[in-house]
């Protein structure tokens, strides 16, 4: 029986990095299209956000393998922009939350800046 994990990656920086940002929203579009959202600029202090929405297909299915590999893909061209020291001036996170095959619902960081390791987060449901 197949699931739905919902991954949504936001993506954001300060405008002093906007040119770099421009590419990565312009890679982001090449890769997922309709996808991606406009950039939006904060009032206050001059970040810059966008996000990717979900694919919409279940785990097991061709179209949920190809969403990965593009996810990584995307995620691994964002980690080329960090510094030497490990910093970066763009963050990112991909979120996973939805069905658990076990029952339930989950979610968790499926990653986050040259972070591979996932961090799991229980969402309890009631009745």
């Amino acid at each position: 029986m197949s699931y739905i994990v919902h991954n949504n990656i936001v993506v954001t920086c300060n405008d002093y990095a906007a040119d770099k940002f421009s590419k990565v929203h312009k890679a982001a579009i090449e890769s997922f299209g309709s996808l991606v959202s406009p950039i939006i600029k904060t009032e206050l202090n001059g970040y810059l956000s966008f996000f990717i929405a979900t694919d919409g297909s279940k785990e097991g299915w061709p179209e949920a393998a190809l969403a990965e590999k593009k996810r990584i893909a995307f995620c691994d061209y964002i980690d080329t922009f960090a510094y030497e020291d490990g910093s970066t001036p763009i963050d990112y996170v991909d979120i996973a939350y939805g069905e658990n095959p076990s029952g339930g619902h989950q979610a968790y960081i499926a990653r986050a800046n040259v972070q591979q390791q996932k961090q799991f987060v229980k969402l309890h449901t009631k009745g």
